[in-house]
């Protein structure tokens, strides 16, 4: 029997979308993610942290999805969220920024991969991963009483003190401005902060004899060859005047 056209054509036409366009269902194979920085230091104004996706799919990832669908999320120290997010352009890649007032310790709460057909893993377990659990964001200086200004009496004597291992009430002692409102806990908190950057002459620790005395003798004005005279080891990644004052100056408020 011939059937007419109009009959046949709907059926070849269904069939066709039905075996040639069907959507994969499997979520993306989620292995791997890198982070540039875990140390964000915003004193110079916003900084950028970027997260390398390692992942697999059957059918490709939407990198620009966005937040809740392809990203890395995080919880502020206080209360809030914040994103990682990525672009097409720019394949495997997420990043966001931290500026001045994002300062603490921002966890990681998981990291959301989406395929171009929605399917979605998400993984809470950033260890799983190999990433840190939180990324700390600082805008630190080395006035570390907050009086406004970096002095030799006050900051100085501080930092060297606490590269010599004094630390409680003998490190901040008679050291504290009068024009500070800090408490002594909260000058030992800016302390401790400021020991992921006291590094000054980038020698791989924080020491007393050069680190600590570069800074009191920058801090009563000594400049040039008289600020790094006698302080400098070998080993040191920064051995200029110019090099070791860019840095201090990097870090003043």
């Amino acid at each position: 029997m011939k059937y007419p056209n109009y009959l046949i054509l709907p059926f070849i036409f269904c069939g066709f979308i039905g075996t040639s366009y069907a959507a994969e269902s499997h979520p993306p194979v989620l292995t791997a993610v890198t982070v540039d920085k875990t140390l964000v230091d915003v004193i110079s104004g916003a900084q950028t942290v970027t997260f390398l996706v390692n992942v697999t799919d059957e059918s490709g990832i939407n990198w620009s999805a966005g937040p809740n669908r392809t990203t890395v999320t995080f919880e502020s120290p206080t209360s809030g969220y914040k994103w990682a997010t990525g672009s097409n352009d720019n394949p495997g890649e997420l990043s966001v920024s931290f500026n001045q007032g994002d300062e603490g310790a921002w966890t990681i709460k998981w990291v959301e991969i989406t395929d171009i057909y929605g399917n979605l893993v998400r993984n809470h377990d950033a260890s799983s991963l190999g990433l840190p659990s939180q990324i700390k964001v600082i805008d630190a200086n080395f006035d570390f009483d907050k009086n406004g200004v970096v002095e030799a009496l006050t900051d100085g004597l501080l930092l060297l003190r606490y590269a010599f291992g004094y630390r409680e009430a003998i490190l901040t002692e008679n050291v504290i401005s009068q024009d500070s409102t800090l408490s002594p806990q909260e000058v030992i908190s800016n302390i401790e902060q400021a020991y992921q950057y006291a590094d000054i002459d980038n020698d791989g620790s924080v020491d007393a004899l050069t680190d600590g005395l570069i800074l009191l003798r920058y801090a009563f004005g000594l400049r040039g060859d008289s600020l790094i005279d006698g302080v400098i080891i070998p080993n040191a990644g920064r051995t200029s005047a110019a090099d070791i004052e860019t840095y201090i100056e990097s870090h003043m408020p």
